[in-house]
């Protein structure tokens, strides 16, 4: 009654029995002071990208300035981006899960856990949004609250999952709200208001941020020699825009259906039409300049690292980590979950 059974991919093949928790596995301690928040020491508040009345943009200019070449690689890494010391920038923690409530953390001291909500494919099947929005709210504020209590050093979820369920046998379909794209979309969309507006719409500071996953026309595991890792999936042009691209556009899309645009993204394993996903310029240039999309795009565990990797392992696209880093970055994949970069 009172066991936990998780299965994770570094524990191999036989489930996590005991108290096991998603997402801990290599996840570095969180930093304490003073590299908790940027700018905390005398150090670095003079630093132009610590004045919060400069415009955003000449402090993110200020920034990258003083990231020298060979931290560059470190600080696009997820899923814990190290600290710099010597201009005072903490630690991050990228990509909490949160299909159904904040994972990745521990309870607090005092018995206190994230809420746990009904999964996805459970919730949506009420076909109601304004629960889903509702969950959205409470995940997000109660990854604030982590992060205030200097408990959990991130912002970010790499939820929710909108693939189209297809297979039966696709390990994450308990993750995705279903097989219709309308439904997937409304759904997406609704997380992603609640989580990052909050309980007051008229906010203008983001509470935290969604990450929808997996881009795109992914939902295989494993079949007969082909895994999700060297998957390339066959999709006509009206399948992906009617199918496999309605949910993403809605929640991508500041519209009449979803009121806060998602901030972030992740692209999957797989090709789609020969093409591996994070490194698939034409579709990146759909998301920004098409539907307007304005945050950050990260890999899945290290789907960089499939792309060149030679088939069985991967797709073997290319030969080397270099070209496959080349590649992911030209494509707009700003952090890679993994070590390629």
């Amino acid at each position: 009654l009172h066991t936990c059974w998780l299965k994770t991919n570094t524990d191999g093949p036989s489930p996590c029995h005991g108290s096991c928790v998603s997402g801990l596995s290599g996840r570095k301690p969180p930093p304490s002071e003073p590299q908790w928040y940027p700018c905390n020491d005398t150090a670095s508040s003079s630093y132009k990208f610590c004045d919060a009345g400069a415009p955003l943009v000449e402090r993110l200019d200020d920034l990258v300035a003083r990231i020298n070449p060979n931290e560059v690689g470190h600080q696009l890494t997820a899923r814990q981006s190290p600290n710099i010391d010597r201009i005072g920038l903490p630690s991050y923690y990228w990509g909490t899960n949160a299909i159904h409530g904040v994972q990745n953390v521990q309870c607090l001291k005092n018995g206190a856990c994230p809420t746990s909500f009904p999964a996805p494919v459970g919730l949506s099947a009420s076909y109601n949004m304004s629960l889903v929005k509702d969950m959205g709210g409470v995940i997000g504020r109660e990854l604030r609250a982590y992060w205030n209590g200097r408990v959990h050093n991130s912002l970010d979820t790499w939820s929710p999952t909108i693939n189209i369920n297809r297979d039966p046998r696709w390990g994450r379909n308990v993750e995705s709200p279903g097989e219709d794209p309308l439904l997937n979309g409304l759904y997406g969309a609704a997380y992603t208001t609640g989580l990052q507006k909050g309980a007051d719409p008229s906010e203008t500071v983001t509470q935290a941020v969604v990450t929808l996953k997996h881009w795109f026309a992914y939902n295989l595991e494993s079949y007969n020699g082909t895994t999700r890792h060297n998957f390339d999936a066959k999709v006509s042009a009206f399948d992906l825009a009617s199918t496999y691209m309605r949910a993403w556009e809605i929640a991508v899309k500041a519209d009449s259906l979803s009121k806060s645009p998602a901030l972030g993204i992740m692209c999957s394993y797989n090709m789609v039409n020969g093409i591996p996903t994070c490194a698939n310029t034409n579709t990146t240039r759909m998301l920004r300049e098409d539907w307007g999309f304005k945050g950050y795009i990260t890999s899945d565990t290290d789907s960089c690292s499939d792309i060149h990797e030679p088939q069985p392992k991967g797709h073997g696209y290319v030969k080397t980590g270099e070209e496959a880093t080349k590649l992911c970055l030209a494509g707009g994949t700003d952090i890679d979950s993994g070590n390629t970069y």
